[in-house]
């Protein structure tokens, strides 16, 4: 096993798949840092392996793949909210009126709630 790790020939048809991990996990900030730290070293060994031009060539196809799909979700959103403003503003849409006993709150359908 560990001689095919090795192999830059064996480790080639996984380069896509090992550089979108790694990218992912080296760009979270949700990952701890042992992971982060693992993540680095894991990525030297493949750099190593494989060859710097390749790998970072991976690297960077993993990256605008990335950011494809963040702009395509960023796209996707703004359309909703054309399409549909009052469902993509419902939950941060809130009118208040005050009352005697307090504080009451309106819904998007109209209806007065008391507090």
């Amino acid at each position: 096993m560990a001689s095919r790790i090795a192999d830059p020939d064996a480790m080639k048809p996984y380069i896509g798949s090992i550089t979108q991990a790694l990218f992912r996990t080296l760009e979270s900030t949700d990952s701890g840092e042992e992971i982060v730290d693992l993540a680095s070293q894991v990525r030297v060994h493949v750099e190593g392996v494989v060859g710097a031009t390749e790998f970072f060539q991976s690297f960077n196809e993993a990256r605008e793949e990335v950011a494809k799909t963040r702009q395509e979700r960023k796209r996707q959103r703004v359309n909703q909210a054309i399409v549909d403003p009052v469902q993509v503003c419902a939950p941060c849409v809130v009118v208040l009126k005050k009352t005697r006993r307090g504080v009451a709150q309106l819904d998007l359908t109209g209806k007065w709630f008391p507090p």
